[in-house]
């Protein structure tokens, strides 16, 4: 496995930490405004978000130490999980899916 620079990681620190607040005011405007458009924004995120990381956490099973395996196998289960649940209000329930 390859590590990244500083500079690099602090680049996406940043990324990840600009995006993590807009997340957070985006579900609290959420929460407060309670509308199926918002929620739809929300669960398309989750999806994306659980589309980029599940390939490379499962890669992980190869070259996992044995103390971080079941962090591994929790982290990989909550992934599938809010991808399920993601893709059956999206696609499956008849009252919420996308209407394409």
């Amino acid at each position: 496995m390859t590590r990244i620079g500083e500079e690099i990681g602090a680049v996406i620190e940043y990324n990840f930490s600009i995006e993590s607040e807009f997340d957070a005011f985006y579900f609290l405007y959420g929460l407060l405004v309670p509308r199926w458009h918002h929620a739809l924004g929300q669960l398309l995120n989750f999806l994306a978000y659980d589309l980029v990381l599940i390939v490379p956490f499962l890669w992980l099973f190869k070259t996992a130490k044995p103390e971080y395996v079941f962090s591994l196998i929790v982290y990989v289960a909550v992934l599938i999980y809010s991808g399920a649940i993601a893709v059956y209000f999206l696609f499956v329930n008849s009252q919420t899916r996308i209407r394409l």
